[in-house]
């Protein structure tokens, strides 16, 4: 949508902005500044908040729905049923819960923990499968970041803190979250006449696989190469083993009280998100969208779209205003063989490097 992809380049701007600011006002001696993952968090949670009031009668009827109560609601067309959903989602979180009580995890931490990172799994697949932004690499967005700013490290102990490192693994970066590429294969379902309930067995036999594979690959590259050398992305200076343990090691020797600072900014993007969100929703002609704050704000892969979206943005403006929805229908294929090309292009050097055993270009 035109309003976000403005939004992103417009908040990516005001990132830089708060660089800038700060280091004239002399904001560089306070650690973190600006704290771009904690606004980030605040505003992923507002959109979670948002989401649940704009959603809260359908979410009762759903609740409904499950307990047994008499609904208006029909979900024998959903891939799963909303009872069946809602007992497979608490079997798989007692199961959690009981290898996290293995590895040393707290209950009440266990509770904070997984309620944080369902609240930003639900806000990134919303984004994503709603409004399809490039990217949604919101690194540091995630409950351990949210946690330990709040509180900091000590009220943890050092069992819960090793399994915070241990689990950063799948919530250091919600780039490569599964959630979202679901949902949007359900929307994909919807719009092409494939089954839901086919679908989600397709899903199935291929994630159970694919989960094994890729651990397996992950595990020969790390003893092959060694885990603190093998990296996982150019340019990246510490590898895997490094960053988790050196990280861990950080807050076990030098414990950090509770940022003010940084609670405070997790408050203020949560504030203004709401805001945001609010003025969108009353007013008409209001120009941002409250999800272009969050891709924005945080550093990431966004910094390599940024003038892609600029470009892209004003185009889509012009043919809009100028040519109406039927220039814009028809100048639509060109733009998705750019997509198209891209991706063919990223591919087949990826592709090739595997065939010739050789680095070549990284796309």
């Amino acid at each position: 949508p035109l309003d976000l992809s403005f939004s992103t380049v417009f908040f990516y701007w005001i990132r830089k902005a708060q660089f800038i600011g700060g280091k004239a006002a002399g904001f560089y001696t306070i650690p973190y500044y600006p704290f771009q993952p904690h606004q980030a968090a605040g505003a992923t949670i507002a959109i979670f908040v948002i989401v649940l009031w704009i959603g809260r009668k359908h979410f009762q009827e759903i609740a409904k729905k499950i307990i047994g109560m008499f609904t208006i609601i029909d979900d024998s067309m959903e891939p799963m049923r909303y009872r069946t959903a809602a007992l497979g989602t608490v079997i798989c979180f007692l199961l959690l819960y009981v290898i996290c009580r293995w590895a040393g995890m707290s209950t009440w931490v266990f509770l904070l923990f997984f309620g944080l990172y369902v609240i930003i799994s639900v806000t990134v697949t919303r984004i994503r499968a709603e409004l399809g932004p490039p990217v949604h690499n919101m690194g540091g967005v995630n409950p351990q970041t949210i946690l330990m700013t709040i509180v900091g490290t000590r009220p943890f102990g050092t069992n819960n803190l090793v399994v915070f490192s241990l689990f950063s693994w799948f919530n250091g970066s919600n780039r490569s979250h599964p959630m979202p590429h679901q949902l949007e294969g359900f929307k994909l379902a919807h719009h092409t006449g494939i089954g839901h309930k086919r679908l989600i067995w397709v899903m199935a036999l291929t994630i159970i696989p694919a989960v094994f594979s890729a651990f397996s690959i992950y595990l020969y590259a790390l003893y092959r190469y060694g885990a603190s050398v093998a990296v996982d992305a150019p340019g990246q200076v510490l590898g895997p083993g490094q960053s988790t343990y050196q990280q861990l090691a950080s807050w076990l020797q030098s414990p950090r009280p509770s940022d003010l600072y940084g609670t405070l900014a997790i408050l203020l993007g949560f504030a203004f998100t709401m805001f945001l969100g609010a003025m969108r929703l009353k007013c008409v002609w209001w120009p941002f969208h409250p999800v272009g704050y969050v891709t924005g704000i945080n550093g990431g892969t966004l910094d390599h779209f940024w003038f892609a979206l600029a470009i892209s943005s004003s185009l889509k403006y012009c043919f809009l205003k100028y040519g109406g929805a039927r220039l814009y229908r028809r100048i639509l294929p060109f733009f998705l063989g750019l997509v198209l090309g891209d991706v063919v292009s990223g591919s087949y050097w990826s592709i090739l490097s595997v065939i010739v055993q050789m680095p070549l270009y990284v796309v």
